[in-house]
C-alpha cells in the first residue's frame, strides 16, 4: 500500500516529476502555422516584387539583392519542468522590476508620484522577496551589467539621477534600506567556544 502524500510532499513531486509541455494537438494544429507564418513575411515580399515587374523581364534578370532572404528557422520550445518553468518565470520577474518606470520621464507628475509611491513600498520591505529587489536596485544604481546578461534599462542612470534630483532624501532612505537589506545577505562568521 503506497504511503499518503502530504500536500508538501505532492508539490514536491508535482515540481520535481511533471513538466511544462505544448499538448500534442495544439503542436499538431499550431506546428503548420508557425511554418506558415515563417514564410509570411518571404511570400508578401516576392509578391511586391513581381508585381513591380513589367510582363517582357524575369525575375532571374532582378537584381539578386532585392530578392528576399530565407524565412528563419521554426524551432520548437525544449521541454523543462515544472520547477525550473518556475524559477525561470521568477528570475524573469524579478529583472524586471520597476521597468514601466524608465519608459516614461522623469519630470511627468504623475510617474514622479507613482514611481515615489514604489520607492515608499520597496523601502518598507523586509521579508520575501526584498533581497532579490535590493540586488535589482544595486544594480540599477550601480550602472554594471544586468543580472540576467540582457541590456535592459539603457538610460536608466540619466533617469534616476534626473528623478533624484529634486528630492535627494528619497535617495538617501533607499541607499540606508539597501546596506541594511545586503548586510543581511553577506555570510556572518560563527564565533567558536575559543573566540568567546
Amino acid at each position: 500500500m503506497s504511503k499518503r502524500q502530504s500536500p508538501q510532499e505532492k508539490k514536491q513531486d508535482h515540481y520535481d516529476r511533471d513538466h511544462v509541455v505544448l499538448s500534442e494537438h495544439s503542436i499538431r494544429k499550431s506546428w503548420p502555422r508557425k511554418k506558415r507564418h515563417a514564410n509570411q513575411k518571404a511570400r508578401a515580399r516576392t509578391r511586391d516584387i513581381l508585381n513591380t515587374l513589367p510582363d517582357d523581364k524575369s525575375l532571374e534578370a532582378h537584381p539578386p539583392g532585392l530578392v528576399t532572404p530565407p524565412p528563419r528557422g521554426v524551432y520548437r520550445k525544449y521541454i523543462r519542468s515544472v520547477r525550473d518553468h518556475v524559477e525561470r518565470q521568477l528570475e524573469l520577474r524579478r529583472s524586471r522590476l520597476g521597468w514601466i518606470f524608465f519608459k516614461y520621464s522623469p519630470e511627468s507628475p504623475l510617474n514622479r508620484r507613482r514611481f515615489a509611491a514604489f520607492l515608499q513600498a520597496l523601502v518598507s520591505e523586509q521579508r520575501g522577496e526584498a533581497l532579490h529587489h535590493a540586488r535589482v536596485v544595486r544594480w540599477w544604481l550601480d550602472g554594471s551589467p544586468a543580472p540576467n546578461g540582457r541590456s535592459m534599462h539603457p538610460g536608466r542612470l540619466e533617469w534616476l539621477e534626473s528623478f533624484f534630483a529634486p528630492t535627494p532624501e528619497l535617495k538617501v532612505r533607499l541607499l540606508q534600506w539597501l546596506d541594511r537589506t545586503l548586510a543581511r545577505d553577506r555570510p556572518t562568521r560563527r564565533r567558536s567556544r575559543r573566540d568567546a
